[in-house]
């Protein structure tokens, strides 16, 4: 309200016979700033400088530099800072971090250093802010080394700059994505060593690196250090345990987390909630799952009812599951292609074929493609009920439908041949043979797997395998030109 009052005012002063001065200019602009209406300052600046009211200084110039920035346009920016030499204005360290920043937000962090690089070069101090950011852009397009090359060389040669949580914590960041947790550790270490206090966004990368990393425990004690300095453990660190856990069939210290994380006055979101219900469906609690569902969860995502779907699914309880399709629909959440696979599994592993040609139907009217999961699913079916020529007709279907098949795809198919065995006939072996070859494309352990089960089932001999693997270039050709 007060930026629009006092954009008001500056109008009528450009219409009046008084123009106004440069101070009352750079007031509303600052305001249109912190109201982010980067543009409108972009288009008061280019209306008063075609009317000549008002003479630009270097403020003026700074701040039109941050909105191009803002809305992307850096190559603008910086032919405001060449107007700003040009005219002999001076600028200070904020002109040049706003363009640094600019560049760094555009994603040519190799641009902002080599601007950074030229200006030290003509003899510019730079803030810890500069290094900062550019600590920041280097993290965020993944060159965590340049980054910490860049620290170590502030350190060493920028005396009156030291790093700072912002550096630190960013740097961790990075080498946590990368799976560097020790290194994480480390720098961890050195920054707590160089009195600057970790706060909880140095803490949320570690803490996932480590219970990605399987390292619970351990993840365990760094939450508990937080809480003895006083840091705020916020809803991400607690979601972050509380699916490490789950994922461990930990679900009883899960829930002792997430009682904590209620205690504390965290807001419970969906996030959460579907993290522990997919640990009660892992250990078949799944009534316990829908009782978190329905106690905490107040606007569900299709994403926490697949968890509850599959958890009714993994128990056979397939009419529950229909249920939950019927909910779903009724609170208006669309199933998505998980919803409908996991259905389509339920109903193929408990033999209930109409259903799961209904489930077919119900998710190609909803616009939902098969994908090479639900293919699979029904190849898997076909192969269990000794229907192999179904299932070669299935196969072929689904290439040509443009579904690639992937590992389990010919996996199925294999495991199939083999345990009713009919790899020792002709069409067949040479149907073998191809899934061998392309499996074994898709993944080099494969082979050596599917050989191993060839062997334990006894239907064919080494040396049998071996001639296999000779005819495979006449077999594959033959195969397509069958095909």
């Amino acid at each position: 309200m007060k930026t629009a009052l006092r954009l008001s005012s500056f109008t009528r002063q450009l219409h009046s016979r008084s123009p106004p001065r440069a101070a009352a200019f750079n007031r509303v602009l600052t305001s249109l700033v912190r109201a982010k209406c980067f543009p409108a300052a972009i288009s008061l600046c280019a209306q008063t400088e075609s009317r000549g009211d008002v003479i630009p200084c270097h403020v003026t110039l700074t701040i039109l530099i941050n909105c191009f920035c803002h809305v992307g346009k850096v190559a603008l920016a910086f032919s405001v800072f060449g107007k700003l030499l040009k005219r002999g204005l001076p600028y200070d360290a904020v002109t040049l971090n706003t363009l640094i920043k600019g560049l760094c937000l555009d994603g040519d962090v190799s641009s902002a250093l080599k601007f950074y690089q030229e200006m030290e070069a003509e003899g510019f101090e730079f803030t810890e802010v500069t290094y900062g950011t550019l600590i920041n852009g280097l993290c965020d397009v993944g060159k965590t080394e340049e980054a910490i090359r860049l620290l170590r060389m502030m350190q060493a040669c920028v005396p009156n700059v030291k790093p700072n949580v912002i550096m630190y914590s960013r740097i961790i960041e990075g080498l946590c994505k990368e799976g560097l947790v020790n290194e994480a550790c480390e720098w961890h270490y050195e920054m707590v060593g160089n009195n600057v206090e970790p706060n909880v966004f140095t803490y949320r990368p570690l803490v996932r690196a480590l219970c990605i990393a399987g390292r619970l425990n351990e993840a365990v004690r760094m939450v508990e250090g937080m809480d003895r300095k006083g840091v705020y453990i916020d809803i991400y660190v607690f979601s972050v345990l509380i699916d490490a856990f789950c994922k461990k069939g930990m679900v009883v210290e899960a829930r002792e987390v997430f009682d904590e994380m209620i205690k504390r006055g965290c807001e419970v979101n969906v996030v959460v909630c579907t993290a522990l219900m997919a640990g009660y469906c892992l250990k078949n609690e799944v009534d316990e799952a829908r009782r978190l569902f329905d106690a905490v969860v107040r606007r569900p995502d299709v994403w926490s009812y697949n968890v509850l779907m599959n958890g009714y699914c993994k128990v056979r309880r397939l009419d529950d599951a229909k249920l939950l399709l019927n909910e779903m629909r009724r609170k208006g959440v669309i199933p998505n292609l998980v919803t409908y696979n996991l259905l389509f599994d339920g109903f193929c592993k408990c033999e209930m074929m109409a259903d799961a040609r209904q489930i077919v139907k119900a998710m190609c009217k909803s616009g939902v493609t098969p994908d090479v999961v639900t293919h699979s699913i029904l190849l898997d079916d076909l192969c269990k009920r000794q229907r192999l020529g179904q299932a070669v007709g299935m196969f072929c279907q689904m290439m040509k439908r443009g579904v690639t098949p992937d590992v389990w795809s010919y996996s199925i198919l294999i495991d199939g041949f083999c345990k009713n065995k009919r790899m020792d006939l002709g069409e067949s072996r040479m149907f073998g043979s191809f899934l061998m070859r392309y499996m074994a494309m898709l993944h080099p352990l494969t082979l050596s797997i599917t050989s191993m089960h060839f062997a334990r089932a006894c239907i064919f001999t080494a040396n049998a395998l071996l001639q296999l693997i000779d005819e495979w270039a006449l077999c594959e050709e033959k195969l397509l030109d069958e095909w």
